[in-house]
């Protein structure tokens, strides 16, 4: 049996304080100098062979210092940075695929060998395939400063008066952040919290696409909808649903101009 996909679940926060968020913008400021060495470091041709934990390793033994984040925060921004960095390598591979294919059209033996060292980060070693990814691959740079990610170990979770907490770790020792969330929901697995202007906070995880509510059976009543602008749908009994879309759409498009 398949395993079920992944979707992101998205929480938010409620009621956080001012100290709060000022100390998470000093840490999501720390992680995203952190982020701007990994990409810096570790998106040219020189680390492609190398595993994250192995760059990770390497850090650690040189003794980096994480620009002062405690190292459980540090290490979980390093990895996240460099599955960002092989997502967009990867991406950079699809027009060098196919002109692969198209340079080996009749020759499967040599077009074999040619996807083999792309897929192996081996691409130096055949002046085609360095040639072509030098010119889609130009590495990056990272100026994300409103992120943190946690592992598992970083961080509690608990239910109080009807609320989620999510009790985080802090620059100090045995000092934790407490995140009160809007929802009963109680996040796991790796989080991502996103700070937003408005001074509060939004908490990013994995959930199973069955767990998700509009994946849930709901009756066999057939409903038609229309998007609209001025609402968001209309449904065909005639009920509309998100009425001031219209109002809030136009707003953010003049204060984006």
């Amino acid at each position: 049996m398949a395993r079920p996909a992944k979707v992101t679940r998205i929480l938010h926060s409620r009621d956080l304080n001012r100290a709060k968020y000022d100390r998470l913008v000093e840490i999501a400021a720390l992680c995203g100098r952190v982020r701007g060495d990994a990409w810096q470091r570790c998106s040219g041709w020189s680390t492609a062979q190398q595993s994250p934990r192995e760059i990770r390793d390497d850090w650690m033994a040189e003794g980096y210092d994480w620009h002062g984040l405690p190292a459980r925060l540090g290490r979980a921004t390093l990895l996240d940075a460099l599955g960002d960095i092989h997502a967009c390598r990867e991406a950079a591979k699809v027009p060098v695929k196919k002109a692969v294919w198209r340079r080996t059209e009749g020759d499967e033996e040599e077009r074999k060998r040619l996807y083999s060292l792309l897929k192996q980060n081996r691409w130096t070693e055949d002046s085609f395939l360095h040639r072509h990814m030098r010119k889609r691959w130009k590495g990056g740079t990272s100026r994300v400063t409103n992120q943190i990610v946690l592992e598992p170990g970083a961080y509690t979770t608990k239910v109080r008066h009807g609320r989620a907490w999510v009790h985080m770790q802090g620059m100090e020792r045995g000092r934790r952040i407490a995140i009160p969330l809007k929802e009963k929901h109680t996040p796991s697995g790796q989080l991502r919290i996103l700070l937003q202007d408005n001074g509060q906070v939004e908490v990013h995880y994995a959930v199973d696409e069955t767990q998700v509510c509009s994946t849930r059976p709901c009756g066999a009543a057939t409903v038609g909808v229309d998007k609209g602008y001025t609402e968001a749908y209309t449904d065909s009994d005639g009920a509309r649903h998100g009425q001031g879309l219209g109002d809030l759409l136009a707003a953010e498009s003049d204060a984006r101009k």
